[in-house]
């Protein structure tokens, strides 16, 4: 897992703080390569330690290469967020996410 800063941290705390109303159900989408997503939301709560929300849901890329996983984690506190985004960065065959 990667422990670099996220750029601008403080700001997207604080921007989390004022959009979400903690605890909740915080939506991520990912895009990784089709090999890594059958484990992609396994890997990222064992990192983690997070609750999923729901079942996660995939959808491949017209081209079979990428899969687009959207998944819920119950985040207790904004930095819970930071946490995933980090562990997204280490998670290998994850292309991006938002």
């Amino acid at each position: 897992m990667s422990s670099e800063p996220i750029p601008d941290e403080d700001k997207f705390l604080a921007l989390l703080n004022e959009v979400h109303r903690f605890p909740t159900a915080y939506d991520m989408r990912i895009i990784c390569v089709s090999e890594a997503a059958p484990t992609l939301a396994a890997r990222l709560v064992e990192a983690t330690r997070l609750e999923l929300v729901g079942e996660p849901t995939q959808r491949q890329s017209a081209g079979g290469k990428f899969v687009s996983v959207h998944l819920s984690v119950l985040a207790k506190e904004a930095p819970d967020v930071v946490t995933a985004y980090r562990a997204l960065r280490g998670i290998e065959g994850v292309k991006t996410f938002f």
